[in-house]
């Protein structure tokens, strides 16, 4: 191979070969090397000229939303309460009507007990009464049957009865 002269020192070609590459990597990474503290100084200027946007209009709305829901939370809670103290108001009316129905109930069955009673003692009577009738009826037809048996044996007793029959 060809060996090429630089500063008095001979280099061969094979040699060449590895220090081309390796030159350039080493130049390449220079480069990049400048190139990344280039960007970095950019960026650090930027940095540097940033102003943070105002974002008191945003605070302002957020207060505003925080007092809204301050006084949602506040009807929440007095809509809850309302709703506590309606469910009391509706379990006590219901405990008054159940109540008032179970004494309503214990009242009717109790007249109707002494309903049942009155009409049983009311049968009672009448039946009495109608065996009182019925023997007093008895008792009168048989003085009736016997007074007219009495009457009947009168007349067939009588002499003159037997006269006034067919011609």
């Amino acid at each position: 191979m060809s060996e090429i002269k630089v500063g008095g020192i001979g280099i061969s070609g094979n040699r060449w070969l590895v220090i081309i590459p390796l030159l350039g990597t080493i130049l390449g990474g220079l480069w990049g090397g400048f190139e990344l503290f280039n960007r970095y100084q950019t960026m650090e200027a930027k940095i540097e000229k940033y102003v943070a946007p105002d974002l008191s209009s945003f605070d302002k709305r957020i207060a505003i939303i925080e007092g809204k829901l301050v006084e949602i939370q506040e009807s929440v809670i007095t809509a809850r309460d309302y709703t506590r103290d309606i469910k009391i108001d509706l379990k006590n009316d219901l405990d008054y009507v159940t109540s008032l129905t179970e004494d309503s109930n214990k009242e009717t069955k109790k007249l109707d007990r002494e309903l049942r009673a009155d009409i049983n003692q009311e049968v009672k009577d009448i039946k009495s009464q109608m065996k009182t009738i019925q023997s007093e009826i008895e008792e009168s037809l048989e003085k009736t049957e016997k007074n007219i048996n009495e009457r009947v044996e009168k007349a067939l007793e009588n002499p003159l009865a037997g006269m006034a029959t067919s011609k």
